[in-house]
């Protein structure tokens, strides 16, 4: 029987062969990188219970920062009203019209007039002054400032993942948005 299927396998072309053998391994690649994705699914599921700072910072850097803020409004309750700030908000943001090609521009450039995030209110500084009260919420990927004026901003990541801005802000009373620099010092 054994000499019978050698004889018959001889037979075969040394390109079946090849072909068959590839075949296997990529079923086994194929195996192995299902594996490699349950392990790492179940590191991060692990990791956002024991260091939630560390799963949101990874989860930035791998799927962006629209997953990043749906994540956080999970983690930090951010689905509620709140009167803090996200942490990754709080700070100087510059304001560049939407409309304005600003690709290859220093962002700092632009930190002259815009917005501060603070716990609790917005301060406008540059073109417009003042401030107001302010609480936060994460609706999807979306971020909705609610002012003590009755105003509401709203925040969401720029909907082409390579363009040059961090977010894209709609002021109150506005239908055009602005893209939102983060400005280092204020």
């Amino acid at each position: 029987m054994l000499r019978i299927v050698m004889t018959q396998a001889r037979r075969v072309p040394i390109i079946a062969w090849v072909g068959a053998v590839v075949a296997v391994l990529f079923a086994l690649y194929i195996v192995f990188l299902g594996v490699m994705e349950a392990r790492e699914e179940a590191r991060m599921a692990a990791e956002r219970q024991d260091d939630p700072a560390r799963y949101l910072d990874e989860l930035r850097t791998r799927r962006g920062i629209g997953a990043y803020i749906e994540a956080l409004a999970e983690i930090r309750d951010f689905d509620e009203w709140r009167e803090q700030a996200p942490t990754f908000l709080t700070g100087a943001w510059a304001l560049v019209d939407a409309g304005r090609n600003v690709a290859g521009e220093n962002p700092g450039v632009h930190c002259l007039s815009g917005l501060v995030i603070e716990d609790g209110r917005v301060r406008y500084f540059g073109e417009r002054t003042g401030h107001v009260g302010a609480h936060y919420r994460i609706d999807g990927e979306r971020i909705v400032v609610a002012l003590a004026d009755g105003g509401e901003i709203a925040m969401r990541p720029p909907p082409d993942p390579w363009h040059p801005h961090q977010l894209e802000i709609t002021l109150p009373d506005s239908e055009t948005p602005y893209y939102g620099f983060r400005c280092a010092v204020f």
